[in-house]
């Protein structure tokens, strides 16, 4: 059924979404730093 589909590929894209994404290596200590808490904290801009 078509609403079954609809809430299936939703699903399936909210997850794509929010699976994480591979760090890429570096060799500077502060941005590794960086890396590391941006992936653990959550980072909102409320300026906008």
């Amino acid at each position: 059924s078509v609403p079954l589909l609809a809430i299936l590929v939703s699903l399936l894209l909210a997850a794509c979404a929010s699976a994480p994404r591979p760090t890429p290596e570096t060799d500077d200590p502060h941005l590794a730093k960086a890396y590391r808490v941006l992936s653990t904290t959550p980072l909102i801009d409320g300026h906008n």
